[in-house]
């Protein structure tokens, strides 16, 4: 039983029909059935990256709400008093989503991320967050940029 498995496993990968066995029933007369059925999976495939959409990018991209965007990036001020760890350089909204600047060192901007994926931050408050590569300063700093998405 396990040889005519691997022989159809192996003449399935060259596209081979598999072997038939034949099956005795009661009254004494055969039918041929398929030994195995196997099919080869299809190998998984990655989402394909459209290039120049980066975070940043498409920020960027969206226009600015300026009825919405005063109002949130108040708020985010606000709720970000709450946070530890590093500061809050910069904050720009624009319509559904708003870049936040932060700096710090390491172990500060680690606690920071912490603090803004929970109650502290603006978990509840923004649908999603995503964070950029950190990139060290010359001061020894490191920045990070993170993107709030926001449902509208």
């Amino acid at each position: 039983m396990r040889w005519a498995f691997v022989v159809a496993i192996l003449m399935a990968c060259k596209g081979d029909k598999p072997p038939t066995q034949q099956v005795v029933t009661g009254s004494g007369s055969g039918e041929e059935k398929p030994a195995l059925k196997v099919g080869v999976p299809e190998r998984p495939s990655l989402p394909v990256k459209q290039p120049g959409k980066a975070s940043n990018d498409v920020f960027e991209a969206e226009a600015r709400d300026a009825e919405w965007a005063p109002t949130v990036e108040s708020g985010i001020k606000q709720r970000f008093e709450k946070v530890r760890g590093a500061k809050l350089e910069a904050t720009e909204c624009r319509r559904t989503q708003c870049r936040l600047t932060i700096v710090g060192v390491e172990g500060d901007l680690a606690q920071t991320i912490a603090d803004l994926e929970g109650s502290r931050g603006l978990h509840g408050y923004a649908r999603s967050i995503l964070l950029s590569a950190p990139v060290p300063k010359s001061d020894g700093t490191i920045e990070l940029r993170a993107f709030a998405q926001f449902d509208r």
